[in-house]
């Protein structure tokens, strides 16, 4: 079998020039032979990783040399192949511990109901790390670790699971996500005497869920009971945890309009007044709407100017690099 050795000296570089050609030695999958000699299986692709090494250790001035060697003992390929091997399986075994570690965690959330949306998002985001890892070992396992499909089996059903994980609200009913299709043509109904969350809610249905709403607005224990409610105690579409009920219908129907993010953070700030994103236009809009109910004191007729309003906003919104 046919090698790849890289020897170099090093003494006299700066640290982090060290440091670097180390790291990038380490990425290869390169296993050190004796003292300075790095050594690879020998193939095209493996000979370019040296030479660019190679470069990399003499445009610092280092000294560096590749030879390309065959074995005359065959323990000797045995030998080496092990060591990749075994290094190989190391860092799988890291990878396996991390992904149980993670399964265990998502476990713990979703027997307890606390598997919320934003837990979810951090453990996707560590399992998009963890992907990561395995991808750089496999990619330098030469030699083809069993281990490596047993730890691909562990992240696969990880991935599962993540991805069909019935996720929670804070108060711990289920976080349900809605098909925009199955909205068509109903009767929503919210409290009477509408402000920002339930004028801009009822906004967005209008506009991006179910363009043919017809509106009900009544003491809440007066609302027809064949009407989705939205923005009422311990109703689907109400607040949910820090989220006031604009937040919770972009999630649930899974609309990632920009200009409505942009939308959900002043309704936020008004509407629950935390100051969670600070937005400077929360004042006046929050005046304009107030003043805009009070003076009407008619809620389809708030409705009806505050979604020209509204229309005006997202347009402007979408717009705004060119309104600068």
């Amino acid at each position: 079998m046919k090698w790849l050795f890289l020897v170099h000296e090093l003494q006299g570089l700066k640290s982090s020039d060290r440091v670097r050609i180390w790291r990038n030695t380490k990425k290869t999958g390169a296993i050190l032979y004796k003292d300075s000699a790095y050594v690879l299986p020998y193939s095209k692709e493996n000979l370019e990783i040296f030479q660019w090494i190679l470069s990399e250790i003499k445009a610092v001035k280092g000294q560096a040399s590749i030879f390309i060697s065959q074995t005359i003992d065959n323990s000797e390929d045995k030998n080496l192949e092990k060591t990749f091997i075994q290094n190989s399986e190391s860092e799988y075994m890291k990878i396996r511990e991390k992904s149980d570690i993670l399964h265990s965690r998502f476990n713990q959330l979703s027997k307890s109901s606390r598997l919320n949306e934003r837990a979810l998002k951090g453990l996707q985001k560590e399992f998009g790390r963890l992907m990561e890892l395995y991808l750089d070992v496999f990619n330098i396992d030469y030699f083809n670790s069993a281990m490596s499909k047993d730890v691909k089996l562990k992240l696969e059903a990880l991935n599962r699971n993540l991805l069909s994980s019935k996720v929670y609200n804070d108060d711990g009913r289920p976080f349900i996500k809605y098909k925009i299709k199955d909205f068509h043509n109903k009767k929503w109904a919210t409290r009477k005497n509408i402000h920002i969350d339930r004028l801009c809610s009822s906004w967005l249905i209008n506009r991006f869920i179910d363009t043919k709403a017809k509106f009900v607005f009544a003491p809440e224990d007066l609302l027809p009971k064949d009407a989705i409610l939205f923005d009422v105690s311990n109703c689907e579409f109400g607040h949910r945890g820090e989220d006031c009920s604009f937040e919770t219908l972009l999630k649930s129907f899974q609309i990632k309009d920009k200009v409505l993010l942009n939308f959900s953070e002043i309704v936020h700030d008004i509407d629950l007044k935390d100051k969670k994103f600070n937005r400077p236009e929360a004042k006046g809009i929050d005046n304009i709407v107030k003043s805009l109910s009070k003076h009407l004191n008619n809620d389809h007729k708030t409705l009806e100017i505050g979604f020209v309003l509204l229309d005006g906003l997202y347009e402007y919104y979408k717009n705004e690099k060119t309104n600068k």
